[in-house]
């Protein structure tokens, strides 16, 4: 069995994979739970040296699982780990977008609700904290468990979001899957599907991962072993 990387959005922490991990690890798996919330942080190159950073903590032979806007970094991280990874799935993920920032390929209602909370020093005030306080409890009901997403979630610098992508996009050999959980990424589902890559369906929310890690977890097996990873 491969080892699962478990990738988190610049906008969330390891928090969102923590109880996949677990379950994955329960199951045999071997499991590595990737951070690169210090690039967020500090700033400065955002695909060159986010990808350096996740591909250090990649072991051999891995298999790359990427959630929501972590998507647009796997062929940078493909490259970076110089092709030592045996697949990437990806999770209700933006799908790759050479030569485009993130800020041109969010969704408009997304688009607004970030730069609509970017504080004067061109930081988005942690993602969880820009949604209604109903809406993000209807998403994660465990009161411990919200509180911590909000507490582990970085601020980020608004010039990341207008970095555009280098132009890079994943190899065509490589072992590609998606896993979509919520109606938001249909078209990135689709545009998977009109790629050749195998796409299964959960009838779930953005935030699954963290509050149903049961289903997901083994989602993400199937979507691994249809690899043949």
């Amino acid at each position: 069995m491969p080892v699962f990387a478990l990738l988190h959005s610049i906008f969330l922490s390891p928090l969102i994979w923590r109880g996949v991990g677990a379950e994955l690890a329960a199951s045999g798996g071997s499991v590595r739970l990737l951070d690169y919330r210090d690039v967020v942080r500090n700033g400065g190159s955002y695909y060159d040296h986010a990808a350096q950073v996740v591909a250090d903590q990649l072991p051999r032979q891995a298999v790359l699982v990427a959630h929501s806007a972590a998507g647009a970094l796997a062929p940078s991280i493909v490259a970076a780990s110089e092709g030592s990874l045996a697949g990437v799935v990806f999770v209700d993920a933006l799908l790759p977008h050479p030569g485009r920032s993130w800020l041109e390929t969010a969704p408009q209602l997304l688009k607004a609700l970030i730069t609509e909370g970017v504080a004067d020093d061109d930081r988005v005030p942690p993602w969880p904290r820009l949604l209604p306080p109903p809406v993000l409890a209807r998403l994660v009901p465990d009161v411990a468990m919200r509180s911590t997403l909000i507490e582990e979630s970085p601020s980020v610098p608004l010039s990341l979001l207008r970095e555009r992508a280098p132009a890079l996009d994943l190899p065509s050999e490589l072992n590609v899957a998606y896993v979509q959980l919520s109606d938001s990424y249909d078209s990135e589902a689709q545009a998977a599907r009109e790629r050749g890559w195998r796409v299964l369906r959960l009838a779930g929310d953005h935030l699954w991962p963290l509050t149903h890690a049961v289903q997901v977890a083994k989602t993400v097996r199937d979507a691994v072993a249809s690899l043949g990873c």
